[in-house]
C-alpha cells in the first residue's frame, strides 16, 4: 500500500469488510492486523493484493455506514460537531443544490444568502471544503472550525504574501 504521508510502500494484512465510495474514489474498509484496528485504505493506492491462505468471518454486527458515522467524507473524527456556514448570495444557489452530507439542513435568507448546517465528526475535511468557496463562505460555528480555517488561510497568506506583489 502506498502511504502518501510517508512517501513509502507498506505491506498490510487486512481482513476486508467492504468497500466505500467517497470523494470520487473507492476505499477498502477492513481489520488491519498490524494496527489491530479497523482502517480505511484508498483502493487506488493499493500496489499489490494477495489472497492469503487464512479464513476469517467479518463481524456480523459490523456496518460500514455505522462505522463511518457522521464523518464528512472519509476521515472520521473523535466527536460530532454542529456546523453552521453562511454562503453569500453569489454561491448560495450552488451550496444549496447539492446534498453535501446526510445531516444537511438549509435556511434561505432574505438577502439571497443561505445557512447550511450539519452534524459532522472531524473538521479537517470540512475546513478544506469551506476554503474552496474562498471569501464567499463563512463558518459561523463551531469556533474550533473557524480557528482551523483562519490558521490555514494564514498559511496561504504566508505562502503568497500579505500584500500584492509588484508582478501582479
Amino acid at each position: 500500500y502506498n502511504v502518501l504521508s510517508r512517501d513509502q510502500t507498506t505491506e498490510w494484512d487486512v481482513d476486508p469488510y467492504g468497500f466505500l465510495f467517497r470523494r470520487n474514489a473507492w476505499y477498502l474498509v477492513g481489520h488491519c492486523h498490524l494496527r489491530e484496528e479497523i482502517k480505511i485504505f484508498k483502493v487506488d493506492r493499493i500496489v499489490e493484493a494477495r489472497l492469503l491462505d487464512v479464513n476469517f468471518d467479518p463481524p456480523e454486527e459490523f456496518s460500514i455506514q455505522e462505522y463511518m458515522g457522521e464523518a464528512w467524507q472519509v476521515m472520521r473524527g473523535d466527536r460530532a460537531h454542529e456546523i453552521e456556514i453562511i454562503f453569500s448570495p453569489k454561491v448560495a444557489p450552488y451550496a444549496r443544490e447539492c446534498l453535501w452530507h446526510f445531516s444537511q439542513r438549509c435556511v434561505d435568507r432574505e438577502d439571497g444568502s443561505a445557512v447550511l448546517s450539519f452534524r459532522v465528526s472531524g473538521l479537517s475535511e470540512v475546513c478544506s471544503w469551506v476554503m474552496g468557496f474562498g471569501g464567499e463562505a463563512e463558518v459561523l460555528k463551531p469556533q474550533e472550525l473557524r480557528k482551523l480555517v483562519r490558521e490555514r488561510a494564514e498559511g496561504i497568506l504566508e505562502l503568497y504574501g500579505w500584500e500584492e506583489s509588484p508582478e501582479g
